[in-house]
């Protein structure tokens, strides 16, 4: 079993001079832990990324990529809406032997989930550097 201890704290590290990152859209890091199997991104609008199993961690200037992963569990609020349980959505992404599968519970769009298990399981791009003032 493969634990994800020094993988939150290479993340962490190469958030120090960033203030904002894109999933699919801009979002602030508020905190990172890894325990386990499992690594957990906190962002600044209560959304939460869990990934399990994290491995390959490529750490560039202007992405932080999770190559692999055996699940990935994007959970948010319905932008603009109170945050209670029936506001709350998610996307998820897991290998199901050689393929990956997707579904989210928003209901307002139709899908196009087509992961693909040769694409990175989680890529975070890099957008604004963090004020570094004191």
């Amino acid at each position: 079993m493969a634990d994800v201890e020094g993988i939150d704290d290479r993340i962490r590290e190469a958030l120090k001079s960033v203030r904002h990152v894109s999933l699919e859209n801009a979002l602030e890091v508020v905190g990172v832990v890894g325990l386990r199997q499992r690594l957990t991104l906190f962002f600044d609008e209560d959304e939460v990324l869990d990934v399990w199993k994290p491995a390959a961690l490529r750490v560039e200037p202007e992405s932080i990529r999770i190559h692999i992963a055996s699940r990935v569990l994007l959970q948010w609020y319905y932008y603009g809406r109170p945050h209670v349980a029936a506001n709350l959505f998610y996307s998820e992404y897991r290998v199901e032997g050689d393929r990956v599968v997707g579904e989210t519970s928003a209901d307002w769009y139709v899908a196009r989930m087509r992961p693909r298990i040769e694409e990175p399981a989680v890529e975070l791009v890099l957008l604004e550097a963090a004020d570094t003032a004191p």
